[in-house]
């Protein structure tokens, strides 16, 4: 998995083979907040219908940052998320890309 991070925005791809995922986030410090997810346009000519809603989405993204937040001692909140609409939509890994992000963006805030 690839992450980066511009302005406090991270982004994660996940590529592994017949499987692609990204999510970008939003990151500040704070209350739990609602967020929006854009969903962005398809990205080459695959197409995986039958994935996560929007809405599962929300919950694995929510399920990634209490957990990440409760190993770091940390109050992350994401104020907007992005993800691709012909993406891999596989349980679990909106989850674990969250949290990884959150991973990083806590090396990165160490870093500063």
């Amino acid at each position: 998995m690839i992450i980066s991070e511009n302005n406090g925005t991270f982004t994660a791809q996940h590529v592994t083979g017949p499987t692609h995922n990204m999510l970008r986030l939003k990151l500040a410090h704070g209350s739990p907040q609602e967020f929006a997810i854009t969903v962005l346009p398809p990205i080459g000519s695959c197409n995986h219908s039958g994935g996560l809603t929007v809405k599962e989405i929300t919950s694995e993204i929510e399920a990634g940052l209490a957990a990440a937040n409760a190993a770091l001692f940390s109050d992350y909140v994401v104020e907007a998320a992005s993800i691709v609409e012909n993406d891999t939509h596989q349980p679990g890994i909106f989850e674990y890309m969250t949290r990884k992000i959150i991973e990083k963006a806590a090396t990165v805030r160490d870093e500063q």
